[in-house]
């Protein structure tokens, strides 16, 4: 049964074919997720099954490839910048985000916040199981990372937006949504503290989403993203987060800030590359991963 398991992960995983200049010597990573970790295997899977798919287009893939990859993003992703440090020699597993996609889901099918929460134990279980099937086949090292604040994410502040300004904390974010996410990653740490204790020899991390976007928001120039409005997305079409449901990034007529690097969020959704570039940093040397991808190897 582990076996069937681990081939039907390897069918569906994201292997990153990182685009860096600097050799590596490592054997090889393996991704694990939604489209905050896909590098492109999502457009090959849905190619003549959907008549018009975003992420074939322009502006997405703008910043550093210059055209459309099929990730979710201006550029890179926080797998593609890991991938480009020249410290590893095993193969390193990054295993999700996973949970995102499952609790939009239900919220947009009229649960409850507290409904949403009781699929967490759910999710989480999943994960671990899957992770120990990795570990079982031989994986020395896998990075579990957590989910992004629910209530901060833009296409949630448009979607879910109160007219009741208590429903909103300092940062401009849905308090309540935020627990969702929040909840996830308590459970998340708990079931990365127990793979530990059964895995001692195997070096076993929670990869931190959570933190490091509440850091932009709380202080958004000091990371460099100053276009003013820290909530507010580079590339949508209106509305007071710029994000449109009618006119989404890569359809028609939907246009891209001049420069992403000064954004948190791409698309409403998921992230610029300068966000995923500082969100990698912090896995690989800390604080945003326990423990850091790279204890043990300076």
């Amino acid at each position: 049964m582990e076996q069937l398991l681990l081939c039907f992960l390897l069918l569906i995983s994201c292997f990153s074919h990182a685009y860096c200049t600097k050799e590596q010597p490592y054997n090889a990573i393996f991704s694990f997720g939604n489209s905050y970790a896909d590098t492109g295997n999502y457009i090959t899977l849905v190619k003549g099954v959907l008549p018009y798919d975003v992420f074939e287009h322009l502006p997405y893939g703008m910043t550093y490839f210059g055209q459309p990859t099929g990730r979710g993003c201006d550029g890179r992703l926080v797998v593609d910048f890991i991938a480009c440090k020249d410290y590893f020699r095993k193969s390193l597993f990054i295993f999700g985000e996973f949970g995102g996609n499952d609790y939009t889901f239900v919220l947009s099918a009229g649960k409850s916040i507290s409904e949403v929460k009781s699929y967490v134990p759910v999710v989480i279980n999943t994960t671990k199981e899957a992770a120990e099937s990795l570990l079982e086949q031989g994986a020395t090292t896998i990075v579990l990372p957590g989910n992004l604040p629910t209530g901060c994410i833009p296409i949630m502040l448009t979607l879910y937006a109160s007219t009741n300004k208590s429903d909103y904390d300092h940062l401009g974010c849905l308090k309540h949504y935020n627990t969702i996410g929040y909840y996830h990653n308590i459970k998340l740490r708990e079931a990365v503290v127990q793979l530990q204790l059964k895995y001692p020899k195997a070096k076993i991390i929670y990869g931190d989403y959570y933190e490091p976007v509440i850091n932009f928001l709380k202080n958004p120039e000091k990371f460099g993203f100053t276009n003013g409005a820290p909530l507010k997305i580079c590339c949508g079409g209106g509305g007071p987060y710029n994000y449109n449901l009618t006119a989404t990034c890569g359809q028609p007529g939907v246009s891209a800030c001049s420069n992403p690097s000064t954004y948190i969020n791409w698309d409403g959704i998921h992230l610029t590359e300068a966000a995923y570039r500082t969100i990698a940093t912090g896995w690989l040397k800390g604080p945003y991963a326990h423990p850091p991808i790279l204890s043990g190897f300076y």
